[in-house]
């Protein structure tokens, strides 16, 4: 059974820069990429090239441009192989799956990729081998990069860094579940998530069930088999977040009149954002990922409660569209959602 552990790491100054590099080179590599795939999708367009479709619809075909990038790249070759290759496969997957919506009906909201703001979102490092391009002794880990030149020596020689697990590993891991690792940043904090394969817990016979029903006033509503009824508030510690958010939105907004106009080297226009704004944006961050912390801690502890009574948890689908009595009512019922 495939599952996921996240793991918060400790990580030093000069380790987050390297790890903010390593993400930087793998962001441009997707968006350059994307370039070329933009340029093939016009040329197959008009001449129906099929070397043109083999490059752009094919799983491995963005892939396979990644050798020959490196040598008219060279700094794409201080970035691990497996990072690199893996930027690519999420490209091609996402042009993939835009062409499998276009076949079905009702899947129009998928759209072509887009190019990547690193700013705006952090680029994960993906490393999809068991045990290739990093390992774990206790709660250090240790992860390679790509080839650097030794000053000492003169040739290429395997970068590494090292980061901390900030908490022990759970009692149930084992090395040999480890199927990949990826290293994800959410605001300024890394972290290490592991997709591991536990093996399936053994059937048991189901004897009290619940279904709930979710709601705006609370989470949910749910009646049992033993005929108990279960009313799960809404986590209520989530409104003073909010509304320090809704603040830090307001005031970040304000500052967006000081912006600058720049014009880059090849005529583009962008708007650089007033030193303000960017330490309000990085409160608000740090904020969102508070609250989202918060949400999954509160759902886990719902969810270890139910299982702790029932056999089986039933829960319906809350979708609102918009609806409801007053401006405050419908923004809290799409927070929700």
């Amino acid at each position: 059974m495939p599952s996921v552990l996240k793991m918060l790491l400790e990580v030093d100054e000069h380790t987050a820069a390297i790890l903010d590099g390593q993400s930087r080179i793998a962001n441009w590599l997707y968006n350059h990429l994307l370039e070329e795939a933009n340029t093939l999708r016009e040329k197959f367009r008009s001449t129906q090239d099929p070397e043109a479709a083999k490059v752009l619809y094919t799983e491995r075909g963005l892939r396979d441009r990644v050798p020959a990038l490196k040598k008219e790249r060279p700094f794409l070759r201080t970035v691990y192989s497996s990072v690199l290759k893996n930027a690519a496969l999420r490209l091609s997957g996402a042009i993939r799956k835009y062409q499998k919506a276009r076949r079905e009906k009702g899947a129009s909201s998928v759209g072509w990729p887009k190019f990547r703001s690193w700013k705006r979102e952090w680029f994960s490092l993906q490393y999809d081998e068991p045990w290739k391009g990093y390992r774990l002794e206790g709660r250090k880990l240790e992860v390679s990069l790509g080839k650097v030149l030794d000053e000492g020596t003169g040739k290429e020689k395997q970068a590494q860094v090292t980061a901390r697990l900030a908490e022990p590993l759970p009692d149930w891991f084992e090395a040999g579940m480890v199927r990949q690792l990826r290293i994800v940043k959410e605001g300024k904090l890394f972290y290490a998530v592991f997709t591991v394969r536990r093996p399936v817990p053994a059937r048991r016979s189901v004897g009290r069930v619940i279904a709930i029903d979710p709601n705006h006033k609370n989470l949910g509503y749910g009646v049992g088999t033993d005929g108990v009824a279960t009313e799960i508030q809404n986590p209520w510690f989530l409104k003073i977040l909010d509304r320090r958010i809704d603040e830090l939105k307001s005031l970040r907004d304000r500052c967006k009149r000081k912006s600058v106009r720049v014009v880059r080297e090849d005529g583009t226009e962008a708007w650089l954002p007033s030193r303000r704004w960017r330490k309000l944006n990085e409160r608000l961050d740090e904020l969102w990922r508070v609250r989202r912390e918060q949400t999954k801690t509160y759902l886990r502890t719902v969810a270890n409660r139910l299982y702790r009574e029932y056999d089986g948890v039933f829960v319906g689908d809350y979708t609102p569209q918009g609806g409801g009595i007053s401006r405050g009512m419908r923004r809290a019922m799409n927070n929700r959602r």
